[in-house]
């Protein structure tokens, strides 16, 4: 009975230790996931923020100019759907 019980301790401790190496294995696979999509995330910032750059220079440049004509905005309009359509995809 106490060989029993000390294999029976003894299986309980090697499930203890192999749910614990696979939680550590989950949490380290999940951080990666998280880290990856955090640069992901900010690597799309930088390029549209990079691509919004040149529009907004023109804009400016449109509205200190007071010389905003119907197809200047209709040409900035489609540059801004071109945009949001690459992101979408």
């Amino acid at each position: 009975l106490e060989k029993l019980n000390y294999l029976s301790l003894d299986v309980f401790d090697q499930i203890e230790q192999w749910k614990q190496t696979t939680i550590n294995k989950v949490k380290k696979a999940a951080d990666k996931a998280q880290h990856e999509l955090t640069q992901l995330i900010e690597s799309r910032k930088i390029t549209i923020i990079k691509q919004l750059e040149p529009i907004t220079k023109e804009i400016r440049s449109l509205q200190e100019e007071e010389n905003i004509v119907e197809t200047d905005i209709d040409r900035l309009r489609e540059k801004i759907n071109d945009m949001r359509q690459k992101l979408e995809e």
